[in-house]
């Protein structure tokens, strides 16, 4: 009898340890799969919120067509362009050298090519530098080019936020309705709205002045991701690029 209860003891240990290694990973895999789901539920409603932003947008920037300031806006780029050939020439030669040099191992070094590339820099900078009044003029129309793309970026997101806030945002529903941040935060993004970074939005800087680019950054913590890795969050990137409507100019899109 003795042997009987110690059979049916070791038995009932074994059962105990199976039970608890297949628990364990079948945990882990709900865990994950309710984690992705997470992580798709909100990818798709910032996605959507960004696609109405971008949408909106577009049908407000008919004044930009309307009012003549696309037309103004296109000749200072023209001017621009054409203001700025010698330093984008040279600062492409640049480009062209660094390029090669890093793709090029030690050993393989092609020095006529090396050697190419450097002459078309030295030719190209002392062809700037030979008139003070042309290298000024580049040098000032490369510094509005800049700033105007700058400007024209920090507008749109601080429109793009707004927007996308009110996309996200179902309080209105009153039961079950939730403001963007508490939506966001919710579901793991980090801050909330204030986690939501739109600096990499732009708007009409292609060569046509017709593209609406409207870019999102955040960072999602995933729980799953807790039990695995010190930093448990994903840093996410979502866009929508639409034409804007611009009717009235003789083109479509």
């Amino acid at each position: 009898m003795v042997k009987q209860s110690s059979k049916k003891g070791n038995e009932n240990g074994m059962l105990t340890v199976e039970a608890v290694l297949c628990l364990v990973p079948f945990v882990l895999v709900i865990l994950g799969i309710i984690s992705f789901i997470n992580i798709f539920m909100v990818h798709s409603k910032v996605q959507v919120a960004l696609y109405e932003t971008a949408n909106e947008l577009s049908a407000y920037t008919y004044f930009y067509q309307a009012l003549g300031v696309r037309d103004k806006d296109g000749k200072l780029g023209s001017d621009i362009e054409s203001g700025t050939t010698e330093l984008t020439a040279f600062l492409e030669d640049i480009e062209t050298a660094r390029a090669n040099l890093e793709h090029t191992e030690i050993d393989n070094i092609d020095i006529d090519q090396t050697k190419e590339d450097f002459t078309g820099v030295i030719d190209s900078g002392r062809e700037l530098v030979s008139s003070p009044k042309t290298l000024i003029r580049n040098v000032v129309y490369m510094g509005i080019k800049k700033g105007e793309e700058t400007g024209k970026s920090l507008l749109v997101s601080l429109i793009a936020k707004p927007l996308t806030q009110n996309y996200l945002n179902t309080s209105f529903l009153g039961n079950g309705g939730q403001s963007a941040d508490e939506y966001l935060k919710a579901f793991g993004v980090r801050d909330g709205m204030k986690g939501m970074d739109f600096n990499k939005s732009t708007i009409f800087t292609d060569s046509d002045l017709k593209m609406i680019d409207i870019v999102v950054e955040y960072d999602l913590d995933v729980y799953f991701f807790r039990l695995l890795f010190k930093d448990p969050s994903i840093h996410i990137v979502q866009r929508a690029v639409v034409p804007a409507w611009l009717d009235g100019d003789g083109r479509s899109y």
